[in-house]
Formats: structure tokens, C-alpha cells, sequence
């Protein structure tokens, strides 16, 4: 029987062998497609296995690999919070490699696949390793592995310009982001001493709280901006539609939970209790993202740009549900602490699944009518039942429609905003508890909206376009992944009584109370937030469709149907008289005006007389205000200080080698 800690070398080497072959079968070769992807499902599958033992039977794997570097042993570690992720991982990784089967296929004439092969498998290897590396440096290491792979999958279509830009700006803000996670970092190791993880918590409880606060807001800008949450989100909504659907269903589902995975071991384990402006912040942040993620998803004309936006609002969410935990926990309430952490932990896992299947189904859409623009599509029900059913069930979870996945974890996350008021916390509940459960309650009304605009002009009425009306399903490869995880979002909103006792052994183990068993926070809190029971809801759900039939055949009698022509004052009904996503967005358009400022043109198309026009050209675009109010004017004063150093580039060997000699001068005056 094969020990976990060599499994784990397994699994890393599995995935090594993914990437180089990848690069070594080169273009031409038929196998450069399903040798990394094989070795891509087959390396998720051994790291399945290893988050399972832990999370199941409590096995916690440990794998030291020595380098003889002086920054310590790159260790790997398998612990209760880390075997979360690793599943959340490693089931996406499983299903998006299958999807890649038929998807990256129509990429083949066009793009090396063994090239993309290498960069996938060393995609996915990098998350496994991010959230299992027990130390510091090696922990940069990888993280920078997983952002330079992805910055070179978001590339894959480097011939475009707005995949140019859109790379530029997610290399950019990734690094950006790296820099104040190696801030933290550097602050714990002069505290420390080294920087394995275990000296971090051994010193975490003996920190000065002035040092714990900065390392609190380094760490929390650094994952910040890999998250993707307001203010630092503006790399998110460009690189995604620019990467291939598979990788932008693991970027959306898995990557941006990496950020999640650091703030969670960086506040719960390496830091200590801090507090409650902590939590008040990431709160802040996180309704703000939410509310404003979710109001440029409705105005979204390309699918996979509104998904894109819709990950700012789920991030947004998951960052108010570590917010309370902190703020619970520096309160001295560690089982309201753990029942956040819960909503925290069920709505990542939720997000990664129907968010991975929502991007698997657009890039279905996009693989088959070549178009991600939503008024030129439609009629796709008829031409893609599979692809839309799939879909269907997507955007109910993403809606928190019950009893899907959605709807459990955005319960939890109530029932933990409740307890804000419940517990009496002052202001704060009485105040800040009905603001922001009126906020999120707002936010889960537009993602309705918006998702409802999303697939009924996808999917609904007559196509609109050659593209649409040629459509044809995609193959079983592609539509048997979405369709696995349409199940997971079933599953795991008719059972989250399994997954609620799962999440609970790691949330108790991260707030750290032991006091607190397992048990007892169900019970207790049961007892206050109330009970819900979606198996039963499903089965009422299932009864009472024949019911109504039924009865609606008993009540109505026989009826006939008869065909005929849809009055049209003598026109015959076409797709262009079909109610379009910018009509069914402009009232929230209008009542969000200030926060969009879009811009329009309308223009008239004449032939001879301005009186006499022939139709109307009308466009609009939305920038976002953070970049207008925010980004706009630090770049103006960038470029405006480059201007007045621009005279140091002068172009001259001699006068470079004399800014090396006072550079050196002052080092060494400084240093002495």
C-alpha cells in the first residue's frame, strides 16, 4: 500500500510528467493533447485521494523534500485547512481536464497544444502546491509559479490586442499583489527568525499587535488583489474573457480561492486574534464588492465578462464571511466565529462548482458559435439541450435559488449576519447587522436579475445570428463534465448536513477554541438561526410537478392547440423583434446611472434626409468608476513624474556606469 506522503511525490511527479511531455511532443504530435491531460485528471485524482484521508480519517500528510537552500526545507503539509482546498482543487482539476478533451481540440489549428499542456499542468500543480507549502519562501515560490502560468494561459491569444492589454494588466496587478504578501512575509521572518510556518505560530501569540496589524494589512491587500475584489479587481473582468474557457473556469473556481486559503492561514493560524477593526474592514470590503461586482455584471454584454464580474460579487461574499468571523472571534464568541467560517468554507466550494460549470458552459457556447456576445445568440435550446440544461441549473445556483448549493451557503451567511444582532454587539449589531444583510439581500435580487438576462437571451427565443442558428452540441467529453458538476450542485444543496459536519471539524480547528466541539456548535446554533431541510423540499418539489399537471387537467378539460401566424401588423415575427439584454438591463441602467456613467451614441442612419432615417446605430460603454476616480489619476501622475525623469535616460554607456558608483557609494555609507 503506497503511503500518503509518497502518493503526494507521486501525484507532483504525475504532473511533471504532464507538463514536459507536453513540451517535448511538441506541436504536430496527435498525443500533445491527451498525454498532459491525462496526467493533468490523473495527478487531481491522487491529490483527491489525499484530501479525503485527512478530511474523512483525519490523516495528515507531511512530505519534506530538502534543497539545501539557507530559507529552510520545502515542506508540504496536508492539514485540515489545506485539504479543503486541495479538494475544492482537485475535483475542478479533474473536471475541467475532462472538458479540456473536446475543448482544446478547436484549438489545435491555430495554437501549439503541447505548449499549453506544459503551462496547464504546471497551472494546477502550482494551486496544489500554494495551499500545501509550510513555508514562507517556497510559499512565494509557487505563488509566483501559479501567477506567471496563468498570466501566460490568459496569453494564449497573444495576437489580440485586448488579450495584450488584458495580460499586461493581470501581470501587472499580480505583482502588485506579490509585493505586500512578501511585506507579511518578511515582517513574521524578522519576528521568527525563519520561515517555516511552525516558527510563524510559535511566535503568533507573543507578536506586538502594532506588528500583527501590519502584517494584517499587507497580507490583506496582497490576496486582495488575487481575489479580485474592489478596488483591485480590474485585471479580473479583462483577463478572464480573455483566457480559454477551461483555464477561466480554473482562474474563477480554484485561483482566486488561493487568495481565500492565504488570508484564512495568514488570520487564523500564523497571526494572533486581533482586533474587531480587522473583521470591520474585510467586511467593508466585501460588501462594497459584492454590490458594485454585481451591478456591472447586469449591464455585461460579453458571457464570459459578466461571469467575470459575478466572481467580484462572490469574492465580495466570501470576504464578509471572514470579516464576521474575525469580528465574532475578537469578540470572545468562538462558535459564532466557527459558523461563519462555515458559510465561509460552503460558499467556496459552491462558488468553485457552479462557477466552473457556468465558464465550461459559455466556453461550450463560444467553442460552437465562435461569438461570446450574447445579442448574437439565442434559440441555443433547441440547437445545445444539453449545454443549456447543464447551464440551467448553473445559473439557479448562482442565483441561491433552493434547494440548490447557492441557496445553503448564502443561507449560512445570513444566519451568521443574524448573529450580529443576536449576540448584542453594539453598534455594530445594531447598526451594521440590518445594513448589510439589506445589502446582500439587494445584491442576491440583481444577480437574479442579471442571470435571468443571461440565459433567456442566450439561450431563449429565435436565434439571432447565423452563428446561433448553425449551432450543434458539443461533444460527450465537454458536456459529461458540466453535467457532473450540475450533480455536485445538486448534491450539495439536498445534503449539506455532510458537508456542514465536514466543514465544522475544520472551521473548530481554525479558530482554534477547544472548548468548542463539533456537536455542540451544530446544536447550539441550530437552536438559534432555526433548521432547514432541502431533501424534503426536493421531494415536495418532485411530488408536486405531476400534481399540478393533473389537476390542471381535470380543471381545464380537453384542450386543442391550433398553429398560426403571430399578429405583427403584417410583418412575419423574426429575431429582430425578440426583447434584447440591453433593453432588459436599461432600468437598471437608469436607476444605477451614477454608478455606471455609461456612455452612448445613437446614431441615425440616413440615406438622404436627417427625417427619413433607416434604422439606428446605438452603442454604449461602461467603465468602471474605480478606474475612472482611482486609476485614472495615479496613472495621469505616473506618466506626468516619468515625463520629468525621463531626462536620466540619456542613452549614454558612461553616464549609467556613474549612477552605478553613487548607487554604490550610498549603499556602503548607509551600511556601515
Amino acid at each position: 500500500m503506497v503511503e500518503s506522503a509518497q502518493m503526494m511525490l507521486i501525484a507532483i511527479s504525475v504532473f511533471g510528467i504532464g507538463a514536459f511531455s507536453g513540451l517535448l511532443l511538441g506541436r504536430k504530435s496527435r498525443l500533445n493533447k491527451e498525454l498532459p491531460l491525462i496526467m493533468a485528471g490523473l495527478g487531481s485524482g491522487f491529490f483527491l485521494v489525499l484530501a479525503l484521508e485527512n478530511l474523512l480519517l483525519g490523516v495528515q500528510v507531511e512530505l519534506l523534500l530538502p534543497t539545501g537552500l539557507p530559507f529552510g526545507s520545502f515542506s508540504l503539509v496536508i492539514d485540515k485547512l489545506a485539504a479543503f482546498f486541495v479538494l475544492l482543487t482537485s475535483i475542478m482539476g479533474l473536471l475541467v481536464s475532462l472538458f479540456s478533451w473536446g475543448y482544446m481540440e478547436g484549438l489545435r489549428e491555430k495554437h501549439n497544444l503541447g505548449y499549453i499542456g506544459f503551462l496547464y499542468n504546471l497551472f494546477l500543480l502550482s494551486m496544489f502546491l500554494v495551499v500545501t507549502v509550510a513555508n514562507g519562501f517556497w510559499f512565494l515560490v509557487v505563488w509566483e509559479v501559479m501567477s506567471v502560468t496563468s498570466l501566460l494561459l490568459v496569453l494564449v491569444e497573444h495576437q489580440l490586442k485586448e488579450v495584450r492589454q488584458a495580460g499586461f494588466i493581470y501581470g501587472v496587478m499580480t505583482h502588485f499583489g506579490t509585493a505586500f504578501i512578501i511585506a507579511a512575509f518578511m515582517i513574521l521572518f524578522i519576528q521568527a527568525g525563519t520561515f517555516d510556518f511552525s516558527g510563524f505560530k510559535a511566535i503568533s501569540q507573543n507578536i506586538d499587535l502594532r506588528l500583527a496589524g501590519m502584517v494584517f494589512m499587507a497580507s490583506t491587500i496582497g490576496f486582495s488583489t488575487k481575489a479580485g475584489v474592489i478596488p483591485l479587481h480590474v485585471w479580473l473582468p479583462r483577463a478572464h474573457p480573455a483566457a480559454p474557457s477551461n483555464i477561466s473556469a480554473l482562474m474563477s473556481g480554484v485561483m482566486v480561492k488561493t487568495a481565500i486559503y492565504g488570508m484564512l492561514r495568514f488570520y487564523f493560524d500564523l497571526l494572533p486574534s486581533g482586533p474587531p477593526w480587522w473583521g470591520i474592514s474585510l467586511i467593508s470590503i466585501g460588501v462594497v464588492s459584492a454590490l458594485l461586482g454585481v451591478i456591472y455584471t447586469v449591464v455585461q454584454q460579453d458571457i464570459k465578462k459578466l461571469l467575470a464580474y459575478s466572481t467580484v460579487e462572490n469574492m465580495g461574499i466570501l470576504f464578509t464571511g471572514i470579516g464576521l468571523a474575525l469580528v465574532f472571534r475578537a469578540q470572545g464568541l468562538p462558535s459564532w466565529a466557527a459558523f461563519a467560517m462555515i458559510a465561509v468554507l460552503y460558499h467556496a466550494i459552491n462558488h468553485a462548482v457552479f462557477k466552473g460549470l457556468l465558464f465550461m458552459g459559455a466556453g461550450s457556447v463560444l467553442h460552437v458559435t465562435h461569438t461570446k456576445d450574447m445579442e448574437k445568440l439565442g434559440g441555443l435550446i433547441h440547437k445545445m439541450p444539453y449545454t443549456s440544461f447543464f447551464m440551467l441549473i448553473g445559473v439557479m445556483a448562482v442565483m441561491a435559488l433552493p434547494p440548490l448549493n447557492g441557496f445553503m451557503g448564502e443561507w449560512l451567511l445570513f444566519q451568521a449576519l443574524l448573529g450580529l444582532s443576536w449576540n448584542q454587539l453594539g453598534t455594530i449589531s445594531y447598526v451594521g447587522g440590518p445594513i448589510l444583510i439589506t445589502i446582500i439581500a439587494l445584491t442576491g435580487g440583481l444577480v437574479l436579475a442579471s442571470f435571468v438576462r443571461m440565459y433567456g437571451i442566450t439561450f431563449l427565443a429565435l436565434p439571432r445570428s447565423s452563428q446561433a442558428q448553425d449551432a450543434v452540441e458539443v461533444p460527450g467529453t465537454m458536456s459529461s463534465s458540466m453535467g457532473v458538476c450540475a450533480a455536485l450542485c445538486i448534491l450539495l444543496g439536498i445534503f449539506p448536513g455532510v458537508v456542514v459536519s465536514i466543514l465544522s471539524g475544520i472551521s473548530l480547528a481554525l479558530i482554534g477554541d477547544q472548548k468548542v466541539t463539533s456537536g455542540d456548535l451544530l446544536e447550539q446554533l441550530t437552536m438559534t438561526t432555526g433548521q432547514i431541510y432541502p431533501l424534503i423540499i426536493w421531494t415536495s418539489l418532485i411530488l408536486l410537478v405531476p400534481v399540478i399537471v393533473m389537476v390542471t387537467r381535470l380543471l381545464g378539460g380537453k384542450t386543442t392547440r391550433r398553429r398560426a401566424e403571430t399578429w405583427s401588423g403584417g410583418v412575419s415575427a423574426n429575431h429582430y423583434m425578440e426583447y434584447t439584454g440591453a433593453a432588459f438591463a436599461e432600468p437598471l441602467r437608469i436607476i444605477f446611472a451614477r454608478v455606471l456613467q455609461p456612455h452612448r451614441e445613437v446614431l441615425p442612419n440616413a440615406d438622404q434626409a436627417p427625417y427619413f432615417s433607416s434604422g439606428l446605430c446605438y452603442r454604449e460603454k461602461v467603465v468602471s468608476v474605480v478606474e475612472i476616480y482611482l486609476y485614472r489619476p495615479v496613472m495621469s501622475i505616473f506618466y506626468q513624474t516619468c515625463k520629468y525623469v525621463q531626462w536620466m535616460q540619456t542613452g549614454n554607456l558612461h553616464t549609467y556606469l556613474t549612477y552605478m558608483f553613487i548607487t554604490l557609494v550610498l549603499v556602503l555609507l548607509f551600511t556601515r
